[in-house]
């Protein structure tokens, strides 16, 4: 799969987070787009970023890394309800055969949700398999 990459800078946390709810899993050319807040470390280039937010404008996404790559919305969904109320959900597309473990977001009802659920289920061990990385 060939990727393709661009930036788009906001005045304003609540444009870039329209933007990303908007865009996010919408086909162009039969691709889906994935959507997300860019880095402002050039370090950590591909990782998904921890912006501060203001609390009445937080974050009720989060990033989910280490799940099996069979998985669908559907188990996503079931396991992430049992820790908070799932808005939606989304496996993002892998990068090539090479990929051992399967990306997402998960959608909460609020960011104070979202938060909450980074705290009870990253490093999540996943019996057979591994552990959750969710930020």
């Amino acid at each position: 799969i060939n990727a393709e990459y661009m930036g788009v800078a906001y005045a304003a946390a609540e444009g870039a987070a329209h933007a990303v709810a908007a865009m996010n899993g919408q086909l162009i050319g039969g691709v889906p787009v994935v959507c997300r807040h860019a880095d402002h470390d050039p370090g950590q280039k591909g990782a998904i970023a921890r912006q501060q937010q203001p609390a009445s404008g937080g974050n009720d996404n989060v990033y989910v890394k280490g799940f099996p790559t069979d998985w669908t919305e559907a188990e996503l969904n079931e396991v992430f309800s049992a820790y908070g109320t799932v808005v939606s959900s989304k496996v993002l597309p892998g990068k090539g055969i090479a990929d051992a473990v399967g990306a997402g977001m998960v959608r909460f009802t609020t960011p104070e949700e979202a938060a909450q659920v980074v705290q009870l289920t990253n490093g999540l061990e996943l019996p057979g398999f591994g552990t959750l990385a969710v930020r």
